[in-house]
Formats: C-alpha cells, sequence, structure tokens
C-alpha cells in the first residue's frame, strides 16, 4: 500500500465535494490496496473515506484480501447473499457518507442500480469517468518500476528461449503454450495477455488468433507477447524468420520496417 497515494486521492475525493469514493476498476483497486486479483465472481470494491480505508469482497477471497490488503479493513457480506449492497449502505450511513463518488466506466448499470434502490435516498451516488488514480498512476514509484524491469527481463529471455526452441511443423498453437510455460517457469504470474503466434500468411493479421497452422521453414512468424509479474506487464512483439527467408522481399520489407523504427528512435 502507497499511503502518500492515498492521501492524494483523498485530497482529491474533498475536492470534489464528496464524502467518500467507491473503487472498483482492479488495476486501481491493486494501486490503493496492493491486493491483486481478476475481476471475477463480485471478487472487490474499496470504499476509501476521509479516514476509512474499507475493503469488501466476498468469503472466497477473504484471507488473502487480509493478508494483501496492509491497513485495509477487509469486510464480508452475508455468504448466502453475497451482494454488496446492503453491506455497503450499513457503512455508508454508518461512517455518514452523503455524497459517494465512483468510477462510471468500471461499474455496470446493475451493480450501480442494486447500490441505489438499496440507499432508499440515505446518501446519493455520483459518477466520474476519471479520478485522480488514473493520473498517480502515469508516474512509476521505485517498487513499481523493480516490477516492470522484472517482466520485462522475463519477456527477453523468453524471447530469446523461443527463438532457439522453435521448429519446422510445430504449429502455432505449440509455440503459444511453450511462452506461457517458459515465462511461468522463470516466476511470471502468467502472460500479461494471451500471446499471439501468427506465421506465413497470418502474419498479415495484427490479433491473430494461434491455431493449428504448422509453422514451416523460410516463412515470416509474429510475435506478440508479455510477462506479468506481480500485476506490472510487459508487452514485446517481434517478427522472426525460422531459417533463411524463402522470398527476397521478405528481407526488403524486413529490413524497411527496422529502418524506420530506428529513424523513430532517434
Amino acid at each position: 500500500m502507497n499511503q502518500e497515494s492515498i492521501n492524494q486521492f483523498r485530497a482529491w475525493i474533498a475536492e470534489q465535494g464528496l464524502d467518500a469514493f467507491i473503487v472498483s476498476q482492479v488495476h486501481n483497486r491493486t494501486y490503493l490496496s496492493g491486493w491483486f486479483n481478476e475481476d471475477g465472481e463480485g471478487s472487490g470494491l474499496l470504499l476509501v473515506g476521509p479516514e476509512q480505508q474499507i475493503l469488501l469482497t466476498n468469503s472466497l477471497y477473504k484471507e488473502v484480501a487480509e493478508k494483501e490488503a496492509v491497513g485495509w479493513s477487509v469486510v464480508v457480506p452475508d455468504p448466502e447473499a453475497r451482494e454488496y449492497a446492503p453491506l455497503f449502505v450499513e457503512l455508508a450511513t454508518k461512517h455518514g457518507f452523503k455524497k459517494i463518488g465512483f468510477e462510471s466506466k468500471f461499474m455496470t448499470y446493475y451493480a450501480y442500480d442494486k447500490l441505489n434502490t438499496a440507499a432508499k435516498g440515505a446518501f446519493t451516488l455520483v459518477p466520474f469517468e476519471k479520478s485522480c488514480i488514473d493520473t498517480q498512476r502515469y508516474i512509476k514509484q521505485p517498487d513499481e518500476l523493480a516490477l516492470l524491469k522484472r517482466a520485462i527481463a522475463i519477456t527477453d529471455e523468453t524471447f530469446a528461449h523461443i527463438c532457439q526452441w522453435i521448429q519446422p511443423g510445430m504449429s502455432e498453437r505449440d509455440v503459444q503454450w511453450e511462452i506461457t510455460r517458459y515465462m511461468v517457469s522463470l516466476g511470471a504470474d502468467g502472460n500479461a495477455f494471451d500471446a499471439i503466434v501468427a506465421s506465413g500468411p497470418n502474419g498479415s493479421m495484427p490479433h491473430a488468433h494461434p491455431g493449428e497452422r504448422r509453422i514451416q521453414k523460410g516463412e515470416l512468424i509474429t510475435i506478440d507477447m508479455g510477462a506479468r509479474y506481480k500485476g506490472y506487464c510487459a508487452d514485446m512483439t517481434r517478427t522472426i524468420c525460422l531459417g533463411e527467408p524463402s522470398e527476397p522481399r521478405m528481407r526488403e520489407v524486413y529490413d524497411a520496417v527496422l529502418a524506420a523504427m530506428k529513424t523513430c528512435e532517434n
């Protein structure tokens, strides 16, 4: 948890004339609390007030949230109901929150309606497309930079491995699975996104889906991949050739793109 970031967030909340703010976007939630979890099965949200740091989650995640979200009060709704609205109203009433902001891009209308209906006028929900957390996250702290560098190093090492490992006759999906396996073996959480392996004619599609196509010697292969390490992600796209290019035009196009990239860097 970065207490300085939370204090800045609290100052922003006060500037907006709010009593509290709901944080439901996964990465914003992680940034403030230190607890990372994919947003599945209603995994949780944060309620931040002038002094309050409350993490609402369900019983499936209670133990890990208490371990990772240091300094946060972890609360869980009735296990049978598994709905946050009644508990949220109870907490808002207890702390006297009358005007509460929320991330409008990341709260479904269903969740909003549940909260609004349960409130019965006890408080008002105010939508915000963005909060200051989005700006805060632009500037990485030293600990964040270290995690990013490790994610990049894992990605680099995985790419070097794939270049040595790949053989004619392997399918795109074989390569995709090896990318994931090797990244995890190096300590990654997993992929930052589903790796793309596009061989031969499939390389014309920027977001091709790896399939059973067999990779041939002498053809270009575009690989788009990245490791995720402790919630921080890398992203790399490279085009390689398995052996010598089968057509002179391949080298010409490759060299043209490489020259353009170098020009931009300079």
